[in-house]
């Protein structure tokens, strides 16, 4: 049997996440040369410790972002097939 084993991940801003180790992936990514001074940049400010961290935040503002555009897409079909159309 697989036993998983937490992982807290502190940022620097104070949030604390715990993920299950089998959970996380390890997937390599390239960073053009202006996303990494940025988030070099993101680093030595002491806000994340690591690039990864700058990575996953905004990744985690990426997917806030499409929850949003979903709903207001949603909004907007129900309101065009809604009784009450001009």
């Amino acid at each position: 049997m697989h036993t998983r084993h937490p992982e807290t991940i502190t940022f620097s801003n104070r949030h604390t996440v715990h993920k299950m180790k089998n959970q996380m992936s390890d997937t390599g990514i390239i960073l053009t040369e202006r996303f990494e001074a940025f988030a070099n940049t993101q680093v030595e400010s002491g806000r994340y410790s690591t690039v990864s961290e700058v990575v996953y935040a905004g990744l985690r503002v990426l997917e806030e972002q499409e929850i949003k555009t979903e709903a207001l897409r949603t909004a907007l079909e129900e309101g065009e097939n809604s009784e009450y159309k001009s």
